[in-house]
């Protein structure tokens, strides 16, 4: 759900971006820094999105072990590209969609159900 969210606000974030590239900041020196941004409604959808991924994401890593979930956060990079090829209308490049396939076979070579079965299971010797 995290991962979800977090591709939800880097595609409000770059419809931010885009909007305000060429719109003359109120202060000069937010232009290098990209915050005349701030004033855009995309830049406040995301912001939810972030605050609700870092809930999920506390959540997760109160269920798995920290090294699975953030393995498991790397679908991201799955996301992301994806959904801006879907939404944004970018490219993918060859070597980006090798980059995917390449993150996929990883993740089905973790694999977190053996992992999570394995938290499941009641302590050796413990009370029934």
């Amino acid at each position: 759900m995290c991962e979800v969210l977090v591709t939800a606000a880097e595609i409000f974030l770059k419809l931010a971006a885009r909007e305000t590239a060429s719109t003359p900041p109120a202060v000069a020196a937010l232009s290098w820094l990209g915050l005349n941004a701030l004033w855009n409604h995309w830049t406040w959808a995301a912001v939810p999105c972030m605050i609700a991924s870092f809930a999920a994401w506390i959540r997760a890593v109160s269920l798995v072990p920290l090294n699975v979930a953030s393995l498991l956060s790397n679908v991201v990079h799955i996301f992301v590209p994806v959904s801006c090829l879907l939404f944004l209308g970018e490219h993918i490049s060859p070597q980006r969609w090798i980059g995917i396939a390449l993150v996929c076979v990883g993740l089905a070579l973790v694999k977190p159900p053996a992992v999570l079965e394995e938290k499941a299971k009641p302590a050796a010797g413990g009370a029934a």
